[in-house]
């Protein structure tokens, strides 16, 4: 068979899942702000506020006689986890009503262009317990320009994780963290210690005295993405209850941990020709014995790969290929980017608020597309919004979709000769509208004639 690049793959840590097996999210075809984001992460510990200098102090501790400051976050983990707990006048007591915090400093490349503070990560927060017995708080980071509000997706940039802790509910939200000159989010409380006697991961109950176990789950290192922690943490000579006192949640200097991240781009872009010679090669899964290729048209869900890697980054897993690669193969045959086929099978929705335009066909493309942005909130949709696509609840969003037929962004209403119509409504209603007027599925050239007619 014709040797074919490929297309796009579906990575994550040691999983696989389907290239399209659900819609994902959108990308932007060029960077929305130029620049990298740094965001800085401090002690999950609240601390204790007791001396002239008005900050909140905390200690990190060593409550092992095996260990060193800096541990393992789990079994054969990254060595970023640190325990902490409050400081005051007396030392650093285990204090069972210690608060826990997510604060942080942003900081972006180009500045200028966040004069005024600028949103770099969507932050969702979880809480329960492990199997093992563990409590936690996890604070998932998603880039906040490719946050799908209605499909609750998106780039994840890594996660935030304190053991021995809890939160009033099993899910909250968190305010969005912006970057600028040196931007201090505030100390934002999600949560408290817990007694956790019952934590035994591997079996054996490791826990001593109330602290925050904090750690970090790191996102795929890339040329784009990258973390690390704060090396002035030294290690202690392994001793029972080492402790450094005069950390301090205000100053810049005393972070736990970073993320260096490009906003608005997936930490992995490009997986790399590596990945196409595995796929393609002797013995992979669409290799040229045509085996593979066959299969996939003729009824075979997916095809899962052996164990790879990709070079230039920390990835390791599994690639699952579905039959929407062969389908992308033959767009790009015909003339069609193979990114907008893919992109055409998503919808996307930005986050109330967010201006962003999403596409669901191109913008590169020389079909017909949605471009999709929020342009509001309902008021009352029971006394307006009638000509609106199926208008949403009271506070719900509101989007325009506009379609248009050229390979420029029109933006409809009346601003661009070529543009072939456009509407208001919820997420659910355009989302209902795209699927009646694409006819012959998602991601297929839209016909005007049909467009005019659809009703949105």
């Amino acid at each position: 068979m014709t040797r074919l690049s490929l297309l796009i793959v579906g990575t994550s840590f040691g999983l696989s899942f389907a290239l399209l097996g659900e819609p994902k999210i959108v990308h932007a075809q060029v960077p929305p702000r130029p620049a990298n984001d740094t965001i800085y992460f401090h002690a999950a510990t609240r601390g204790t506020v007791f001396d002239s200098t008005g900050n909140h102090k905390w200690c990190w501790v060593l409550r092992s006689s095996t260990g060193v400051g800096w541990h393992e976050s789990y079994d054969r983990g990254p060595s970023d986890a640190l325990d902490e707990v409050p400081q005051t006048a007396q030392g650093c007591p285990s204090l069972e009503t210690q608060e826990v915090d997510l604060t942080t400093f942003g900081y972006t490349d180009n500045a200028t262009d966040c004069t005024t503070p600028c949103d770099s990560l969507r932050a969702n927060g979880t809480s329960g317990q492990y199997s093992d017995g563990c409590h936690f708080i996890e604070v998932a980071l998603y880039d906040s320009h490719t946050w799908d509000w209605y499909h609750a997706t998106g780039d994840w940039k890594g996660t935030q994780r304190m053991l021995h802790t809890q939160a009033p509910t099993s899910e909250f939200p968190v305010p969005t963290i912006r970057v600028g000159f040196n931007r201090r989010i505030p100390n934002v409380t999600v949560g408290t210690v817990v007694y956790d006697n019952n934590c035994a991961p591997g079996g054996v109950v490791r826990f001593t005295d109330y602290h925050v176990h904090h750690d970090w789950v790191p996102p795929t290192v890339t040329d784009g993405c990258n973390w690390f922690v704060n090396t002035s943490i030294s290690p202690l000579t392994p001793q029972p209850d080492m402790q450094q006192t005069d950390w301090q949640k205000e100053n810049p200097a005393h972070r736990i941990h970073a993320v260096v991240h490009p906003f608005g781009w997936p930490c992995v872009r490009d997986p790399g020709q590596s990945l196409a010679d595995s796929l393609l090669g002797p013995g992979g899964a669409l290799d040229d014995t045509g085996a593979g290729t066959l299969a996939l048209a003729t009824g075979t869900t997916s095809i899962t790969t052996q164990p790879t890697s990709i070079p230039r980054t920390n990835w390791q897993g599994t690639v699952t290929v579905t039959p929407e690669l062969l389908v992308a193969t033959y767009r790009n045959y015909q003339g069609m980017s193979p990114i907008d086929y893919f992109n055409a099978q998503q919808q996307s929705f930005p986050d109330s608020g967010n201006t962003a335009h999403r596409f669901w066909y191109g913008p590169d493309s020389q079909g017909y597309y949605l471009e999709v942005w929020w342009i509001g909130t309902y008021i009352d949709p029971i006394s307006g919004y009638r000509t609106d696509c199926s208008p949403g609840p009271a506070g719900g969003p509101r989007y325009w979709a506009g379609w248009t037929s050229n390979s420029f962004i029109n933006r409809c209403g009346g601003q661009d000769s070529v543009s072939i119509g456009g509407a208001a409504g919820s997420p659910a209603g355009i989302d209902y509208y795209w699927g009646s007027v694409s006819g012959r599925g998602r991601g297929e050239s839209i016909d005007p004639a049909v467009t005019a007619t659809a009703g949105c």
